[in-house]
């Protein structure tokens, strides 16, 4: 996929696991703001009612025996004081207890108070009447107040097991919430990295291979200029005396009789031609003409060439196919230059290629990805299925004068590449060993020359003039 459908993909998973952030954060917060709401309760009798109880069922204790022992009425009046201001409390304070368990032995307190209230009114009544049944009275109301005091005990043993409860709840909540940070912290430390790490792969890394191949293309083309005017210097100098060695050769091959010594002139003539052949591609390198480009189809380039060379190719046992992948494409191209490159092409082709072998030219689209540029292309592509090309050969294939020929100048493939290059177009080449190579020469599109419609003929008028027959 493409780099838009990459960061799409990726924010919407970013997006998704920044909702569940989202969601954990959300809980967390809910568990801290049930915590506070609670840690927040300012009343200290709520979260100690059994204490409290136990105080004031202590001092009402000592108030009744008071009472009955000195049967003073101050006494009773500070219990029957003390007992509404304690029946009041447990009235207000019993339905905000905060676990269900403390208000279960809370109503249990409260219903059993009762009967420690009835038993303190007979005690009264039998003060207050000099009966004898005070004893039994006090006997009844001390068992009652002894029930009372165990079950404020067991409201404080529900409360201590409510407040561990209640600890061990906030603890666990806490440590939700710290995993929770722990967890969202890694997903968007990952997220982070895996952003720069797709940033990096389709951004910055591309950049910096087009950096390294730009820095790396001026200095070849730096390279190529100045070695370009050497060879044009170079071979002005050499191409006057090899015009006078051939006419004094020449001169000479006429008073030659021996047959020796014609074959020895002939072997001069053709190192004498081999050398002009140099000088003319240095020139050609050197100076490259411009091109005079004209709209044509990118298959009729194929053809032309095809042509030329298939009888050539025929005699060495090679097979020339032609193919038209790219039908209707057109191209604007200097015919005889770009014929040039192809002829150049197919013929390191065929020297590349076993007898018997294939070479198969064609037009073609680029595939997807295949080219960096956006701009619509047609690629000529002359393709041969020989050794390949080895890698320690590819890194210096478009060097001038390289070459892994004996009789090579190392010229033709530079020579070419300046020419496409000139036609705004490039040289590509794909290699596989033990498969072959495909050289591509990758042109921009053109549009197709339109062609006029035939006029159509204009009818005769029958008001024309007569014609005199003397004239």
């Amino acid at each position: 996929p493409g780099i838009r459908t990459r960061i799409t993909a990726f924010v919407a998973v970013t997006g998704l696991l920044l909702f569940f952030i989202a969601l954990g954060a959300w809980f967390s917060w809910s568990s801290l703001h049930a915590i506070r709401d609670r840690l927040s309760v300012e009343d200290p009798t709520t979260l100690d009612l059994a204490s409290h109880f136990r105080e004031q069922m202590t001092d009402l204790n000592t108030d009744l025996l008071r009472f009955a022992v000195g049967k003073d009425p101050s006494a009773w009046e500070d219990f029957s004081r003390k007992r509404a201001e304690l029946k009041s409390f447990l009235d207000l304070h019993i339905q905000s207890l905060p676990s269900p368990e403390e208000r279960a032995a809370a109503t249990r307190l409260q219903g059993f108070t009762h009967h420690y209230w009835r038993s303190a009114d007979r005690v009264r009544k039998a003060v207050e009447s000099q009966d004898q049944g005070v004893l039994a009275a006090l006997a009844v109301f001390e068992g009652h107040a002894e029930r009372v005091l165990t079950l404020s005990a067991e409201l404080s043993d529900a409360a201590e097991r409510a407040q561990k409860q209640f600890i061990d709840d906030a603890n666990r909540s806490l440590e939700q919430v710290l995993a929770s940070m722990l967890i969202g912290l890694v997903v968007l430390l990952g997220l982070a990295g895996g952003l720069a790490w797709v940033v990096y792969r389709d951004l910055i890394a591309p950049l910096s291979v087009q950096l390294i191949e730009s820095r790396q293309h001026a200095q070849h083309s730096e390279k190529l200029a100045s070695l370009g005017m050497l060879a044009a210097g170079v071979a002005h100098e050499i191409r006057n005396p090899l015009t006078a060695i051939k006419a004094r050769l020449f001169t000479l091959r006429r008073r030659l009789s021996s047959p020796q010594d014609k074959q020895d002139s002939e072997v001069i003539d053709n190192e004498i031609s081999r050398l002009e052949r140099i000088v003319r591609d240095f020139l050609e390198f050197a100076r490259p003409s411009e091109p005079d480009l004209s709209v044509t189809p990118a298959f009729g380039a194929l053809e032309a060439v095809a042509s030329l060379l298939r009888p050539q190719l025929s005699r060495r046992g090679l097979s020339l196919q032609v193919c038209d992948e790219a039908p209707g494409a057109h191209v604007a191209i200097d015919s005889q230059q770009i014929h040039q490159v192809l002829i150049n092409l197919i013929q390191n082709a065929a020297d590349a290629s076993p007898a018997g072998a294939d070479i198969v030219i064609k037009s073609r689209f680029p595939a997807a990805g295949e080219l960096q540029t956006r701009k619509e292309s047609v690629i000529l592509e002359v393709q041969d299925f020989g050794p390949g090309i080895a890698p320690d050969v590819q890194k210096r294939l478009f060097d001038p004068f390289f070459s892994t020929k004996e009789a090579g100048t190392g010229l033709g493939l530079p020579i070419a590449s300046r020419i496409v290059e000139r036609h705004n177009g490039v040289l590509q080449f794909q290699t596989q060993p033990g498969v072959g190579t495909a050289f591509g020469v990758v042109l921009p599109i053109a549009t197709a020359p339109t062609v006029p419609a035939p006029t159509p003929p204009t009818k005769a008028t029958h008001a024309q003039p007569a014609q005199d027959p003397a004239h």
